[in-house]
């Protein structure tokens, strides 16, 4: 067998970016003219392109901190397995910029026809007594600044630890930047969770204040976790099957943990959303049923909304049903066409879900997808692969100065 240095010579940085960035290019063009064209667009009206660049924006979001959180546990753990593909999420990790310049744009857009506000909050009616109580929260001088305050604080982790990872490349093996990120990364958790609870609940759930469901947040956490490990399986196969992480460095052991994550937040997010769903339906409280009812679901009457019904089936089985029976056996969880259509699925499903949770707010007697909806999305998603490009350009896609990369490499089940 090669010895360790030997192996982490065949890691290159460079081949294989300029795809990356041409699709990118592409895909910013697309999206910023379905984008001009989504807000131009009198279909569109005071708030539909703002809840358009809202699903961009949070997809882009909620899959950057996936893998934010592998990163992190990674290091909490000092797990040994995950060292050869940590390079991957820190990849998405240092794309929170991305998220950072949509939300700055976003409290414009959010807020364009002043008379009509995304939020029905921002303007409440005087007799609105749930609205008032929730004032303390709900005002925009706050949403911004927990915006702002969140995403700096996220961004200032991510930059630290991807930094100091790329900077261990050339000091290897530097035991002292292991053990400095490991007790950085018991700061970054909690920022994590604080952040992904009151960002999801700030942006996506009070589009309808007057809902109660205290199991927001974990929802929203189990998506962001079972599609960055869809992300981090899909571009490790990719960059393995080109060379970019060297020989045998990335073997069928390695895969199956990432499949195993992959199974185990598929069934962590079902386990979540049915549990609010049965507490909701069984409690029958109107203040918490009105959620399902608009999203097809008539809770004892014979009255559906087939079209959101048929949706919300739909996600069932796109983010449950699928992708539980594609990853349930040993042997799939290596294979790298498994793993790969599996989580090309998943990560479909999360934009569905995120579709599911904002759009009955613009089409609420049933779904649709005009065209020009589709521009944030592809704008965003081109703006975050344009970055992993650059990066993919100038760094190594292993991080070879890390003291675990050899046991690491030697990982076996």
């Amino acid at each position: 067998m090669s010895s360790i240095s030997q192996i982490a010579d065949t890691v290159k940085a460079g081949p294989g970016a300029s795809k990356v960035t041409m699709v990118a290019g592409a895909m910013i063009i697309l999206g910023a003219i379905l984008s001009f064209a989504g807000f131009k667009s009198d279909a569109a009206g005071d708030t539909g392109f703002a809840i358009s660049w809202l699903w961009g924006m949070s997809f882009i979001f909620i899959s950057c901190m996936g893998c934010f959180f592998f990163v992190v546990l990674h290091h909490i753990t000092g797990a040994v397995w995950s060292v050869v593909i940590r390079r991957i999420p820190e990849l998405f990790m240092k794309q929170m910029w991305v998220v950072f310049i949509l939300f700055m744009m976003y409290i414009v857009f959010s807020t364009y026809g002043t008379d009509h506000p995304l939020y029905h909050w921002i303007h409440p009616p005087a007799d609105d007594a749930i609205l008032e109580a929730k004032a303390g929260w709900l005002n925009w001088k706050s949403f911004i600044l927990r915006g702002i305050g969140g995403l700096f604080a996220l961004m200032a982790f991510a930059f630290k630890f991807v930094g100091s990872s790329v900077d261990q490349d050339n000091k290897r093996p530097c035991v002292q930047t292991t053990l400095g990120l490991r007790k950085l990364s018991l700061w970054a958790m909690p920022c994590f969770a604080l952040c992904i609870t009151f960002l999801g609940i700030d942006w996506i759930k009070s589009l309808e204040p007057h809902w109660f469901s205290t199991m927001y947040g974990v929802y929203i956490f189990g998506g962001a976790v079972v599609t960055g490990m869809s992300i981090i399986a899909l571009v490790t196969i990719w960059l393995r099957s080109t060379g970019r992480m060297g020989d045998n460095i990335v073997t069928g052991d390695h895969l199956y943990s990432l499949g195993a994550y992959m199974f185990a937040f598929t069934v962590f997010w079902t386990y979540i959303a049915f549990s609010q769903f049965m507490l909701i339906w069984y409690g029958n409280i109107s203040e918490e049923t009105i959620y399902y009812q608009m999203r097809g679901w008539a809770m004892g009457s014979k009255d559906t909304n087939q079209g959101w019904y048929c949706l919300t089936c739909g996600l069932v089985i796109i983010r449950f049903i699928i992708p539980f029976l594609m990853l349930l056996s040993r042997k799939a969880k290596m294979s790298p066409k498994v793993l790969v259509t599996a989580a090309i699925i998943i990560i479909f499903g999360q934009i569905v879900d995120i579709y599911w949770m904002i759009m009955p707010n613009l089409f609420p007697e049933s779904p649709q997808l005009p065209i020009w909806l589709l521009g944030p999305m592809v704008l965003a998603t081109g703006l975050v692969l344009f970055g992993v490009g650059k990066m993919i350009a100038k760094e190594k896609m292993v991080p070879v100065g890390d003291p675990l990369f050899e046991k690491s490499v030697n990982f076996h089940l």
